[in-house]
């Protein structure tokens, strides 16, 4: 717990989400991918520029975690999606620690939610941040998600390997048992 904080939690859950880790002897960094979407407002005339907004919100994500890893952090706008690159030019502490929460594991594809989020006496604002982060690059609420008395429900979209069934497992379980956040399904 002692390198476990809400920011830390915050990328714990960026990561986890879209996330893949690269290191080469010079450079160590870590690419996460933001879609973009072609949803569009219901009953709102103006269209919103998804592009233009993901970029926003990651500036705000980008200052939030330059200050956490004082790491060069730096977006990239593509055709289909931005990327967040965190570049490490040493085997920092904060890289180390990464590297611990996620077992050694590189890529999204194989990522687990880290068993830290399960222990009762982490603060469960740090469980939150997790799942924040995760659904800010891997959430999305849309008119179709809708329960049958018209509240609206996050949808958490889960792009890991076929062969990782455990995180949509995990996901559900720190929902539910850590956060009180009820799951209706998963497909």
């Amino acid at each position: 717990m002692d390198y476990m904080d809400a920011d830390v939690a915050y990328l714990s859950g960026l990561i986890v989400a879209r996330g893949t880790l690269t290191e080469a002897p010079a450079v160590r960094q870590v690419v996460i991918d933001f879609p973009y979407s072609t949803l569009k407002l219901q009953g709102n005339d103006a269209e919103s520029d998804q592009e233009t907004e993901i970029l926003l919100g990651l500036h705000t994500i980008r200052k939030r975690l330059v200050d956490l890893l004082e790491a060069d952090v730096e977006t990239i706008s593509g055709s289909t999606s931005a990327t967040l690159t965190i570049r490490f030019l040493r085997n920092s502490m904060a890289w180390r620690n990464i590297l611990l929460l996620l077992d050694n594991k590189l890529s999204y594809a194989h990522f687990q939610v880290p068993s830290v989020f399960f222990d009762p006496q982490i603060p469960k604002d740090w469980k939150i941040q997790f799942v924040r982060g995760y659904a800010d690059v891997a959430g999305n609420i849309r008119h179709a998600n809708r329960y049958v008395d018209g509240r609206h429900r996050v949808r958490l979209d889960v792009l890991n390997s076929p062969a990782n069934w455990q995180l949509p497992v995990q996901l559900c379980t720190l929902l539910q048992e850590q956060i009180g956040v009820p799951v209706q399904l998963i497909n």
